[in-house]
């Protein structure tokens, strides 16, 4: 585990580092994730091993700090997590961004083209969304109930193809989150941007691949256009067999091998 001061938070922001070819991959998780915990298991054992690597965990989750004086936006979080890649010379880099990381990654190749070369998005976040009634409560009111059962709620509402063969990543989410950064995060996912970021997607020239899920596509929680409309815009599509919404963790193999053969083109 190494760390890196990040002076607009006044906190250590924590990434796994693995030296290994170029280009460098940068993985980063979703809402309430941190990446050291998420993509260790796709990346062992699998081509990927042999890249540069990067898992940075989000301010306010995994090992990072959770500064409160922090505004936890998708702008801010890529915004250090740019601040991260310039301190570390890294450029043209691929970056994999799950759900709230997609939209961080697509903000992150918006504003710094230079450090992104590539896209993979794991069923990204693309449009603005209350999906669990969080940013209608004040932020007091979150906290006051954050600590009783909120999280594994949420995890419930999130995961409705659940069973007990899938359970093993809770404890993870729920240890991993300060509570003030998970709602400020999803406060901001509730209040999107202008542009979107679905049209900030779509104005990118970078290769760009977007992965679902296929128990994702069955259960309907995407949206079913996404494998016929992306195309439109050069986003290249892949379905994960078998896997839901973490398919990182649902099938760790399949998902891999989508971004070693996206890497090969």
């Amino acid at each position: 585990m190494k760390t890196v001061f990040y002076p607009p938070a006044q906190a250590l922001l924590c990434y796994h580092y693995f030296s290994g070819a170029k280009p460098t991959h940068v993985y980063l998780a979703g809402l309430g994730l941190g990446s050291t915990g998420l993509y260790p298991s796709v990346i062992y054992g699998s081509e990927l091993a042999a890249y540069h690597t990067l898992m940075p965990d989000f301010l306010g989750f995994g090992y990072s700090e959770k500064p409160d004086a922090f505004g936890y936006t998708v702008d801010e979080h890529a915004d250090s997590i740019a601040f991260l890649l310039d301190k570390l010379q890294a450029s043209a880099c691929t970056v994999v961004g799950h759900s709230f990381g997609g939209a961080v990654a697509i903000v992150l190749a918006t504003k710094r083209p230079d450090l992104v070369g590539r896209l993979v998005l794991a069923e990204a976040v693309l449009d603005a969304g209350d999906w669990w009634g969080i940013a209608a409560q004040s932020e007091e009111q979150y906290l006051a109930t954050s600590e009783h059962g909120v999280f594994m709620e949420w995890l419930r509402q999130a995961l409705p193809y659940y069973d007990e063969s899938n359970r093993s990543w809770w404890p993870m989410e729920k240890l991993a989150a300060s509570s003030f950064a998970f709602y400020r995060t999803a406060c901001s996912l509730a209040h999107g941007a202008q542009p979107t970021w679905r049209e900030q997607l779509y104005q990118l020239k970078i290769p760009r691949l977007f992965v679902l899920g296929e128990v994702s596509l069955e259960m309907k929680t995407v949206r079913i256009e996404e494998e016929n409309e992306l195309p439109t815009y050069g986003i290249q599509v892949a379905v994960i067999p078998k896997a839901g919404h973490n398919m990182m963790s649902d099938n760790p193999p399949a998902f891999a091998r989508a971004i070693v053969e996206f890497e090969a083109q």
